[in-house]
């Protein structure tokens, strides 16, 4: 019996060390506890019934990310629970975007939801847009 259990322990034992190396090593691991970051810019005139451009600038570390996973703008105006969601394509140096015409005027919310290397982020900027 004694020798049933050594086997076994030393099974244990091979099993355990198998494990530890088949868990992914350097890169991969590392650029996951890379933080992910989006910057969102409005382009074009801030007012109502004029079509502008959002745009996320998306980062991993220094590294623009050039294939995210999946890129949407969220817009909302304050005070209302109604959302607008836009899909967002790639434009070129991690630079997403997605046209948008605000009806009216006044503060909306505009929040980029990026997934890319497993991450997800959700950054929120406030624009207000004047009447024409």
């Amino acid at each position: 019996m004694s020798k049933k259990i050594i086997i076994g322990v030393l099974l244990s034992m091979m099993l355990v060390a198998c494990q530890a190396k088949a868990q992914p090593e350097g890169e991969e691991v590392s650029s996951q506890l890379i933080p992910l970051t989006a910057v969102i810019k409005i382009e074009g005139a801030k007012e109502s019934g004029t079509e502008v451009k959002l745009v996320a600038s998306v980062m991993q570390g220094s590294k623009v990310v050039e294939e995210a996973d999946d890129v949407v703008f969220e817009v909302r105006k304050a005070g209302q629970d109604e959302r607008k969601i836009l899909p967002a394509e790639h434009m070129a140096k991690g630079d997403y975007g997605s046209s948008y015409t605000f009806e009216e005027a006044g503060k909306y919310y505009v929040v980029v939801h990026v997934t890319a290397n497993g991450l997800h982020v959700m950054p929120e900027k406030v624009i207000e847009i004047a009447s024409e």
